[in-house]
């Protein structure tokens, strides 16, 4: 979790990166003790289309290549272009960083995306800017915003760091609230060793606890 100033350049946490595995890509002679990873992708979860697309405008004068998901973006690849999206996505060849909106990070769409293995592998960071919105915005006006830590947790591997972008969120409990997961409270049913039943009110939820309990399961216990 990341609080930095208004205009400070906390984007930099998510191009930086790319810049760099772009020159260790191009250049791996010169850093023989360093990983390579080619095609190195990161997520970027935007509440706005314009934060979206004030970016991917930055990013593209790094030299970095960038995609605003989104409802327009769906309609030109699929109405004009006659190209799969999520496919050219899991290839990982045609963009470095791909920014989603919360809702459509939701979608089945975006599950297929996550759960590609060749997206994985080339997937080196997870990012939530403006995360002090979550919190704001999620109870009432956007509930998927609670689904965003349940679902980076469920599908992204370990390796892949999460990070949490904003300029506002106040010290104290709104901070804290922003570090707790979702469904932490359902861990202690976890541990005790008992078989418990958890009643939902829809199946994508079922889903979603089902993809943040993987991660806690004891090393010697079956998931099933």
């Amino acid at each position: 979790l990341l609080f930095t100033g208004t205009g400070s350049g906390k984007s930099a946490i998510f191009y930086i990166p790319l810049i760099v595995h772009h020159e260790l890509s191009e250049h791996p002679d010169n850093y023989p003790s360093f990983p390579v990873r080619k095609n190195a992708v990161a997520i970027v979860i935007t509440p706005t289309k314009g934060l979206a697309n004030s970016i991917i405008h930055d990013i593209e004068s790094f030299g970095l290549r960038g995609l605003s998901y989104c409802r327009e973006t769906i309609s030109e690849y699929r109405i004009n272009k006659k190209l799969d999206l999520v496919q050219l996505i899991c290839e990982c060849r045609s963009w470095d960083l791909i920014c989603v909106d919360p809702e459509h990070l939701a979608t089945p769409e975006w599950r297929e995306i996550m759960q590609n293995t060749n997206f994985k592998q080339h997937l080196i960071l997870f990012c939530v800017d403006e995360a002090h919105l979550i919190r704001r915005w999620a109870p009432n006006f956007r509930p998927t915003f609670n689904d965003i830590g349940a679902l980076a947790r469920g599908y992204l591997p370990e390796t892949v760091p999460i990070i949490a972008l904003t300029a506002t969120c106040a010290p104290g409990h709104a901070t804290s609230e922003l570090c707790i997961s979702k469904y932490s409270q359902l861990l202690d049913y976890l541990r005790c060793g008992r078989k418990t039943v958890i009643h939902v009110q829809t199946i994508p939820i079922a889903y979603d606890i089902y993809e943040f309990l993987w991660d806690y399961i004891p090393k010697d216990k079956s998931p099933l």
